[in-house]
């Protein structure tokens, strides 16, 4: 049977965690100030990475996830790692158009009505 590596990633406030199993079992972890560099040494067969689910794309959609969130909040024992996210159109212009922080600032605000509540990385 082959041996299966499966990476586990999340933001880890200055860069991106990644912490390996194989078949199973720990087998490590690595640091790195951009997502593409996680994979210099390492190629797991499943990434799993912690993103959000249902980015907002107006008013109405972000009242939605916003409910959602409050009741994520009511039962978790961590609240502060439910929070809010940018719309959809300013997370794909950050990738597609490589548009600077002020612009994903100002189309988030234009789509959803409000502002962005933490710094948004750029690699």
């Amino acid at each position: 049977m082959a041996s299966q590596v499966v990476a586990g990633v999340d933001w880890a406030g200055s860069g991106w965690l990644a912490v390996y199993f194989k078949n199973r079992s720990f087998d490590g972890y690595s640091f790195a100030s951009t997502f593409d560099a996680l994979w210099e040494n390492r190629e797991p067969e499943l990434l799993l990475v912690d993103v959000p689910i249902g980015l907002p794309e107006d008013t109405a959609s972000l009242t939605a996830r916003e409910n959602l969130d409050s009741q994520a909040r009511s039962v978790t024992e961590r609240p502060s790692s439910v929070f809010p996210v940018p719309s959809c159109e300013a997370c794909r212009m950050t990738y597609e158009d490589d548009a600077s922080y002020e612009e994903v600032v100002t189309q988030s605000e234009a789509d959803l009505d409000k502002g962005l509540s933490w710094p948004f990385v750029f690699s």
